[in-house]
């Protein structure tokens, strides 16, 4: 009787302000059947890092270096995690670790990070069909190992029998496309040629507003904890003024240099009739705006951290105003104004500026947060405002944290204020 063989094991290596991505990226691996060793869920307490860190690149069939534009400066410095990797790579015999460099956000530039990755084709995990390239090679190494990936069966289409399934992707009824790339599941809709994407919110549990000791934090952010018991499709990005003007069939912005850009100077109530418009567009849509607890549980895309990229930002990854930062942060770009959708990078979970750009309209009324865990929250039941988050490009560093709230009048509309949507449950809400 022979015994099965084991699964190939992969390295992430990675620097700690990725560690978002990188956490999602384990999950996905595992999935798929691998092995992978990822710091935070496999070093022990107590362990020496040096050492432990040795031992499993060591150990590892495949070495993944996942490279962002903020672990790489432009002159080529690594942090200092994935430096010691690298270095402990370069001491084992050639060809016994086998190193692929995947670069997480467009613009890093492998060719300045290391002479060894310089020389090797990276993946682009930021690309729809990165995941699916990093699968091949993860394939192709598993044979040279005699190691196990995943299936040896190719992937079917999905149907309701496999729907649940890690590799099944059932388009919706109202989707003109589906998909799966590395941030997961992804549906699109299309009207008159403008697509909007939307990425599959999986149900959760979270602390919504900031900790006591946060910097910088208001009072109206009482920390509490929520359960969203369903899943919901929530747009990657913000409205454009593209899908907006072929809705509407006008264009409200102030800025209108590219069609690209967010839509702004839009009240709450502009944004309730552009739904209904839309789903007029779209049957089946249930287009909608999220809740207040929907948006934050996405913005933190898993994080606890002020900031879904960690415990601060760079300009280089929101748009706000780069002379104000936030706690101790240094001083950088201030724009002025906003950018086009998917020009700052993603989160964890594969939506594009929620912190930054523009503020977004909630459904919910403002109001004060209860003491209590909550499941499902749609805010107080009545109030005369409506909640605004995620802050604008003209905003401090403090007013773009994922707990920072914000809030105005469901008439009044501003250059700053624009929205991003969810679909489903429940339906879109009547005007004020």
């Amino acid at each position: 009787m022979t015994s099965s063989p084991r699964p190939l094991s992969v390295f992430l290596c990675h620097s700690s302000q990725d560690k978002a991505f990188v956490r999602d990226l384990y999950g996905k691996l595992q999935r798929d059947g691998v092995a992978p060793w990822l710091d935070e869920e496999d070093l022990l307490p107590g362990q020496h890092w040096d050492r432990e860190i040795r031992r499993a690149v060591r150990a590892s069939d495949l070495v993944l270096v996942c490279l962002s534009k903020g672990s790489v400066s432009k002159a080529g410095y690594l942090q200092k995690e994935i430096k010691f990797v690298l270095d402990v790579a370069a001491e084992q015999p050639d060809g016994s670790i086998f190193l692929v460099p995947a670069r997480i956000e467009e613009g890093v530039q492998i060719s300045y990070v290391a002479e060894e990755l310089g020389r090797k084709h990276w993946v682009d995990l930021f690309h729809e069909a990165g995941y699916q390239r990093l699968q091949n090679a993860l394939q192709a190494r598993a044979r040279e190992c005699g190691a196990s990936f995943g299936s040896t069966t190719p992937a079917t289409p999905a149907s309701p029998a496999s729907a649940g399934s890690s590799l099944a992707i059932e388009r919706p009824a109202w989707a003109s496309g589906a998909g799966k790339d590395a941030y997961g599941q992804f549906a699109e809709i299309e009207v008159a040629n403008i697509v909007q994407r939307f990425r599959w919110i999986m149900p959760g549990r979270f602390l919504m507003g900031s900790p006591a000791g946060e910097a910088e934090r208001s009072e109206n952010e009482l920390q509490h904890e929520v359960m969203l018991s369903r899943g919901f499709w929530l747009a990657d990005t913000a409205c454009t003024q593209a899908l907006w003007q072929v809705v509407t069939g006008n264009n409200p912005s102030r800025l209108k240099d590219d069609p690209k850009l967010p839509v702004e100077n839009v009240s709450w109530n502009d944004v309730q009739a552009f739904l209904a418009e839309l789903n007029r567009h779209v049957p089946g849509l249930q287009a909608r705006l999220p809740s207040e607890a929907e948006w934050e549980y996405a913005c933190r895309a898993g994080t606890t951290t002020a900031f879904s990229f960690g415990e601060n930002i760079t300009p280089e990854q929101v748009n706000y105003d780069g002379n104000y930062p936030y706690a101790d942060g240094r001083m950088g770009l201030y724009r002025g104004c906003s950018v086009p959708i998917t020009s700052m990078p993603a989160n964890a979970w594969g939506l594009h500026e929620m912190h930054g750009n523009v503020l977004e309209w909630c459904a919910d009324p403002y109001g004060d947060y209860p003491t209590a865990a909550q499941v499902d929250p749609s805010g107080p039941q009545a109030g005369d405002n409506r909640v605004l988050r995620g802050g604008s490009s003209s905003d401090d560093g403090s007013f773009v944290r994922c707990a920072y709230r914000s809030w105005e009048g469901p008439d009044l509309c501003d250059r700053i204020f624009g929205f991003r949507f969810a679909l489903g449950h429940p339906g879109p809400a009547e005007p004020a």
